[in-house]
């Protein structure tokens, strides 16, 4: 249970190295919506002044625990993927668009279980994350499709900075996998044409010679 309480450090960083290595503008709009939604849980958190099960385990954490930001991290993630599974990669495996989405719901569960049962929340505090996690991701998801693909990420890979980092918006690309691997196939195929070719030349030379 304890991996699953932190997994949301694990998703973070696989985040971070998405972007880093894909430089998706997509990626940095997930991560600002993850950041959107914690800020949101700390001020209520502070607002609601709701006490944590037990004072043990407030000791270099937050002393107030409503609602969890774990559960909103977890359901937010989890209803993003699906959403992002159900209506934007209808170019994928059907079978791996649901296992995918399937998965990620139950991670949605056993995450706020977790917090549950380390008696880090009570259920009220775990439930109010779960509930504030999807409203927060429904309203990025659509906020992205809606504002930030269509309008902002066009904008965006126009600045020069953006340009000289590589950054990009893949959006459009029903498949973005299959359309990578052509390419590969299709360089590697240019390249094997070009090595036969520079070999025929030099055999042509050494006969002659």
């Amino acid at each position: 249970m304890a991996f699953f309480s932190l997994s949301h450090i694990f998703i973070l960083v696989a985040l971070v190295t998405v972007i880093i290595t894909r430089r998706e503008l997509h990626s940095v709009s997930i991560l600002l919506g993850l950041c959107v939604c914690e800020v949101i849980c700390r001020v209520l958190k502070k607002a609601s002044k709701h006490p944590r099960p037990t004072v043990d385990f407030t000791f270099g954490r937050e002393e107030f625990g409503m609602p969890s930001s774990h559960a909103a991290f977890a359901t937010w993630v989890a209803t993003y993927v699906i959403l992002h599974c159900l209506f934007r990669c209808s170019g994928y495996n059907t079978v791996i668009r649901y296992s995918i989405a399937l998965s990620v719901f139950i991670f949605s569960a056993v995450v706020p279980y977790s917090r549950v049962y380390l008696h880090y929340h009570y259920t009220e505090q775990v439930v109010a994350g779960m509930g504030l996690g999807v409203v927060l991701s429904m309203a990025w998801f659509t906020f992205t499709v809606k504002i930030l693909q269509p309008h902002v990420f066009p904008w965006l890979e126009q600045v020069h900075v953006v340009e000289m980092l590589y950054f990009k918006d893949s959006s459009s690309t029903q498949n973005v996998l299959a359309v990578e691997w052509q390419e590969s196939r299709l360089r590697r195929g240019m390249e094997l044409r070009v090595t036969a070719l520079k070999r025929a030349k030099c055999s042509t030379k050494s006969k002659d010679s």
